[in-house]
């Protein structure tokens, strides 16, 4: 990325905070529309490069996985053999291939649901509030 992210944009009181935890709600656009276009086309490039390095992070997670997974296949495999070969049994939890569990794509989460509180008026004082000072009766 050949332009850095110039905290002039930021508020002066977030401006102290790491470069990763600036997002947009922290960002203030500029007043000029055309400045202001060129901010947001800005910050949607840096998200761009964000997305793509997550992308590329997680495609290196993968294969490294693949690569682990490869390698303990392999043990078990060598160490089937030396059982068979010593005439021992071969243990349950050597008879499956290594399968290391994948990671789940992780979904946003559901927007919260805004539900009606119904405040529910008590009458008198409720018993684990008897002879606490301070408490009016008719809750």
């Amino acid at each position: 990325m050949d332009e850095r992210i110039s905290l002039e944009n930021y508020s002066t009181k977030k401006a102290i905070l790491e470069v990763r935890e600036l997002g947009v709600g922290y960002y203030s656009f500029s007043g000029d529309a055309g400045m202001r276009e060129e901010q947001m086309r800005r910050l949607g490039r840096m998200r761009e490069e964000t997305e793509e390095i997550k992308r590329r992070n997680k495609e290196k997670k993968e294969k490294q996985k693949s690569a682990l997974e490869t390698r303990l296949e392999k043990v078990r495999q060598r160490r089937v053999k030396k059982l068979l070969d010593q005439g021992r049994e071969i243990p349950q939890s050597l008879r499956e291939p290594v399968k290391l569990e994948r990671e789940v794509e992780e979904e946003e989460p559901p927007a919260p649901v805004e539900e009606d509180v119904a405040v529910v008026a008590t009458s008198g004082t409720r018993e684990w509030d008897e002879g606490k000072g301070g408490l009016e009766d008719g809750g």
